[in-house]
């Protein structure tokens, strides 16, 4: 579960040499900030989900595109990584058009790169199709998921343009991403609307941001982690406004000082909840940290640093943030008597190798010698689906199982109490 967070780190530094590349050092290093320290992409990269990995590869296919300039056989590792991509989460679909757009209009007067740039993805997407896709196209079309969700459920593809507009009007104003980071969302597409592409980096920035956002209004299902591959055009694009800002004679150090303290609440702002705690320690924390933040923020902004200075200011910063990551995800796990590791431990000794468990919360057993399958929706159907011989479920999440047959005939063996999710429940079924 801590690959995440190195795959996190190493997205930063290719953010990094990206940012260095196209612009200077100070917006690089100013890009590994915003980013690094943002609430939701530090939170998801301490969590063993697909998402951060598949930014990761995104990344290193922008990365390997825009060195493509010095050997052509850069474009087909580029086009190799949303392959990449892909396997980790089908969002990275999203990144098709937006790549061919970018080539096509990028590498218009070199037809041969575009299609060595698409040949790196068709070859081994065309591979896996012929090999696993095809042979198994009925099993994959029948499969619970893809049926409840992609053809008979409300919750994605809307049925009419209305809706799709409907979801995209959600997408901008929805309770997640704007709430979470507003500024950055603000200024990230007010730079996309107002600002044109002075090279193929932001060019991939702006379709990355505008398709993401045509892909998640397909869905009126939207959790945060939907999202999260929408932070990186969206800081990104908002620490180009903030330079074009930085490098305009007009605007005076006041203004300066004003945008590092709102982009510094910006990025984290969920770390002032604790201000309302009566925890003098948990308030200090927070305190000392958005103050970090300003300081640092408006320091590469307007103090001019020698290239020694910068090399070791990017690795102390880079550094930090690993090391908050992993502080993050240690608190999240070690905690004992709430802790992830506990209730896997836990759990592991009362269930054995011939069990198979399913639920929503079943990731618990996913480093166990169990057979396990994560649903996010269950009833009777589902159980029957899989045999399953035990079902682990967060409480509050699957409220329609008080009127499951299997479950008020089964034994409750474990419950676990914890304090954001609420119940963690295990039954033995009959």
């Amino acid at each position: 579960k801590l690959i995440p967070i190195f795959f996190s780190i190493l997205t930063l530094i290719l953010i990094y040499l990206l940012m260095k590349e196209f612009y200077n050092e100070r917006v690089a290093i100013l890009s590994v900030v915003l980013l690094g320290l943002n609430y939701t992409y530090l939170f998801y990269s301490r969590i063993a989900l697909p998402f951060i990995p598949m930014i990761f590869f995104i990344v290193l296919s922008i990365f390997f595109f825009c060195k493509g300039k010095q050997r052509s056989f850069y474009y087909f590792i580029s086009g190799f990584s949303v392959f990449l991509a892909f396997l980790f989460h089908p969002f990275a679909l999203f990144f098709i058009p937006a790549g061919l757009i970018t080539s096509l209009y990028w590498l218009r007067s070199r037809k041969k790169d575009v299609f060595i740039y698409i040949s790196g993805f068709l070859i081994f997407f065309v591979f896996l199709t012929l090999f696993f896709y095809l042979p198994y196209f009925e099993q994959i079309k029948s499969n619970y998921i893809i049926h409840d969700t992609l053809i008979s459920s409300s919750h994605l593809i809307p049925s009419t343009l209305v809706r799709m507009g409907s979801n995209m009007i959600n997408v901008f104003s929805s309770n997640n991403i704007f709430l979470l980071s507003p500024i950055i969302f603000i200024l990230g597409f007010f730079y996309l609307f107002t600002n044109k592409s002075k090279n193929e980096f932001v060019f991939f920035m702006k379709n990355w941001l505008i398709w993401g956002s045509l892909l998640v209004s397909l869905y009126a299902y939207k959790p945060m982690r939907y999202y999260v591959f929408l932070i990186i055009p969206l800081t990104i694009l908002t620490v180009l406004y903030l330079d074009n800002l930085g490098n305009n004679k007009k605007y005076n150090n006041w203004l300066l000082l004003l945008f590092s303290g709102i982009i510094s609440l910006a990025v984290v702002n969920r770390f002032l909840f604790p201000l309302l705690d009566t925890n003098i320690l948990k308030i200090l924390f927070s305190l000392i940290f958005v103050f970090a933040v300003f300081f640092i923020t408006l320091t590469i902004l307007k103090i001019k640093l020698n290239d020694y200075d910068k090399k070791y200011l990017f690795l102390f910063i880079v550094l930090s943030i690993l090391i908050i990551q992993i502080t993050h995800y240690v608190i999240w796990v070690g905690n004992r008597e709430y802790s992830i590791g506990y209730i896997s431990d836990d759990l592991e000794k009362v269930l054995n190798q011939d069990d198979r468990v399913i639920g929503d919360a079943s990731e618990l057993l996913f480093d166990k010698k169990i057979k396990t399958v994560k649903i996010h929706y269950i009833d009777d159907n589902s159980i029957d689906r899989y045999n399953a011989t035990h079902v682990l479920f967060v409480e509050k999440f699957q409220t329609q199982l008080k009127d499951s047959d299997k479950i008020k005939n089964g034994e409750l063996i474990r419950t676990y109490e914890l304090k954001y999710l609420g119940k963690i429940m295990l039954y033995k079924l009959k």
